[in-house]
């Protein structure tokens, strides 16, 4: 009885670090990017974006800046 007691801390502790290592790794910046495509689509101009991980969610972010220059320069050239 004791040693299911353990196993199930265990896997709840284990399964608590992935948990929370999954939202730092991938739910948080994609949340972020998603506020920040919200932002760019209302014609707001959103901040830099900057992953630390060479990552696809890296690579996304890296899409999302270089997307965001180009309608920034896009929106300047239509207006003047």
């Amino acid at each position: 009885m004791v040693v299911v007691a353990v196993l199930t801390g265990v896997f709840v502790l284990v399964g608590a670090s992935l948990n929370f290592m999954l939202w730092k790794l991938v739910i948080r910046p994609v949340s972020q990017l998603s506020a920040l495509a919200d932002k760019v689509s209302m014609g707001e101009d959103a901040p830099e974006f900057t992953v630390k991980s060479k990552d696809e969610i890296a690579v996304l972010a890296e899409s999302f800046g270089r997307m965001r220059k180009s309608l920034a320069h896009a929106m300047k050239m239509l207006e003047g």
